[in-house]
């Protein structure tokens, strides 16, 4: 395996500008997210991801801004309390913000569940892998079907708090059968407030 240095999105204030520079410069990677730039980091990637077919694409589902929130709600997606909490792991939710993703970006490798923690809080560790699980079920869809490559965890503390672990995140639901690997990628980005 070589090493090479890709782009992250997260609080990057010019994302085009910011992604031409990166690739013009050989970065392999752009990882993104529905909710950075205030919402707008997809549409300022996706014709810079048109100069550059070769170059991979990860974002995330689970964090979203006030105006996708309410777009979801308006849609029967979300309801108004899990618009209020700004994350959801809902495979409904998970689903339509894939599709969403996979719209505005013209195409996405990895989609990594954003977060999970963040939406644990109140959980027993059981509810929230049963969450995880949701979530993985409905990128697994995505997988099967040849619209992503593959699907994981980015994690700001989950794996050092202990809400789940690297086997946790690999356990495949009672009866059910993960093609993919569900760690491509999983990260613990250590950067609190990261998101």
């Amino acid at each position: 395996m070589t090493a090479a240095l890709s782009l992250g999105t997260y609080r990057v204030r010019a994302v085009s500008q910011a992604a031409r520079t990166a690739l013009a410069a050989g970065s392999p990677w752009v990882d993104t997210a529905p909710n950075y730039a205030h919402g707008r980091a997809h549409e300022e990637l996706r014709p810079v991801l048109g100069e550059y077919p070769t170059v991979r694409v990860a974002t995330k589902a689970g964090f979203f801004t006030a105006e996708q929130g309410r777009t979801a709600l308006a849609e029967g997606v979300l309801t108004r309390d899990e618009t209020a909490g700004r994350h959801s792991l809902e495979r409904g939710f998970v689903r339509w913000q894939t599709e969403h993703s996979l719209a505005a970006l013209g195409r996405v490798d990895l989609v990594f569940v954003h977060n999970p923690e963040h939406h644990g809080h109140g959980l027993d560790r059981a509810a929230l892998h049963w969450r995880v699980r949701e979530a993985f079920t409905a990128l697994e869809e995505f997988a099967h079907a040849g619209r992503i490559g593959g699907y994981g965890v980015a994690t700001w503390s989950g794996l050092r708090s202990g809400a789940f672990s690297v086997p946790d995140a690999r356990a495949r639901p009672a009866g059910g059968r993960f093609r993919r690997a569900s760690l491509h990628g999983l990260a613990d980005t250590r950067e609190p407030g990261h998101g």
